[in-house]
């Protein structure tokens, strides 16, 4: 498509930057989400293990579940990602 309106903007990119800050705003929304599911899953293992009450395999499987994840285990996956996906990285 040539330029349909006039100010040297083609149509055609103009939906190509729509299409992609769509993927960019669904991507950033996803990891969000996948981030707040971890965060729970963290803080679940972390009320566990003060339970005094737990037999002993329960506590090593929740002291090998907390060790493998990280405090905040995607905090800079959003703003790395969204920056890739804008061709900034």
């Amino acid at each position: 498509m040539a330029d349909d309106r006039g100010d040297g903007i083609r149509t055609e990119d103009l939906i190509t930057l729509n299409r992609s800050t769509t993927v960019v705003r669904l991507f950033a929304g996803a990891v969000h989400e996948v981030n707040n599911a971890l965060q729970v899953i963290g803080g679940t293992t972390e009320i566990l293990r003060l339970s005094p009450d737990l037999e002993a395999p329960v506590v090593d499987g929740l002291k090998r579940t907390h060790a493998r994840s990280p405090a905040d285990p995607v905090a800079s996956l959003p703003s790395t990602s969204s920056a890739r996906a804008r061709g900034w990285v």
